[in-house]
């Protein structure tokens, strides 16, 4: 990991609200994770270049989104396979509906409009090929734009 450049950033999502961020300059993550036991950069949220390709009120709704991985991920984890013990061999299934609950974060903090308009901007960079699409632990852009328009 020591083999990348990085960057300690932070960015503004409110006055009252600065989030640190870990700027991989020559890694592609894609875009962003968050890092809440962390590998190597112990409740952060890792961000590459291309993050810096979206709006600011884009940028905003990837923070939220990561934000809540970083609050919430271990213990929404816990929760959700106590709760609902047929999911606890199908960590697919833990991770979508992580992933849809940090969709809806990122509505409720930061609205809609700019929430489905980074996914529409990832959905487009996958069809590019820019990004690779990850199946094994995010639903697919296209049902997770569907959850947020409905929203």
């Amino acid at each position: 990991m020591g083999k990348y450049k990085i960057e300690k950033r932070t960015f503004e999502l409110s006055k009252l609200e600065i989030v640190k961020l870990v700027f991989y300059k020559d890694k592609i993550l894609p875009v962003a994770r968050s890092s809440p036991l962390g590998y190597f950069n112990l409740g952060t949220i890792q961000i590459d270049a291309l993050f810096y390709k979206f709006t600011k009120s884009e940028q905003k709704s990837i923070i939220y989104h990561e934000f809540w991985h970083y609050k919430n991920n271990l213990s929404f984890m816990f929760k959700f396979e106590i709760m609902n013990p047929k999911f606890l061999f199908s960590k697919k299934a833990v991770s979508y509906q992580q992933e849809f609950e940090a969709d809806k974060f990122a509505v409720e903090r930061n609205g809609k409009t700019p929430t489905l308009a980074m996914l529409l901007r990832l959905q487009k960079w996958v069809k590019k090929g820019i990004i690779p699409e990850d199946s094994e632990r995010h639903p697919s852009l296209k049902e997770r734009i569907k959850r947020v328009e409905k929203m």
